[in-house]
């Protein structure tokens, strides 16, 4: 096959007919206007228009890739703000029951101390 490719290129290369004549020989068939020719028929066409759909995807992965970043970064922001918030709160209610058991200790503390007082007063504990 490969041969085969080779031969025939080698014949065209050796060709009365030039490429600037086949080409024309081409436009007269398919096509009169240059442009559209050149846009639609040439392999320069085809390359055109197979560069522009790979530039169209290029372009169409990377707004992908970015909005797929953007809402990594979204969510990594709102667990961020969520797991904080759960946090603060806990600490919170952490604060919150050590107080109460604070102030409970402190009235344990105190209702000993007066009944301890009451009962030394009394003569109870002597």
């Amino acid at each position: 096959m490969a041969n085969e490719t080779r031969n025939t290129n080698k014949a065209l290369r050796s060709s009365p007919y030039t490429e600037e004549k086949l080409n024309k020989n081409n436009q007269d068939m398919y096509c009169v206007d240059d442009t559209n020719y050149k846009n639609n028929n040439s392999s320069n066409g085809i390359v055109d228009k197979t560069a522009n759909v790979l530039s169209s995807a290029k372009d169409d992965v990377k707004s992908f890739i970015h909005d797929v970043e953007k809402k990594a970064d979204d969510t990594w922001n709102s667990l961020t703000d969520k797991s904080s918030q759960a946090l603060q709160a806990t600490k919170s209610k952490v604060s919150n029951y050590v107080d109460e058991a604070e102030k409970r200790k402190d009235q344990m503390y105190n209702t000993t101390n007066r009944e301890m007082n009451t009962y030394s007063k009394q003569g109870w504990l002597s």
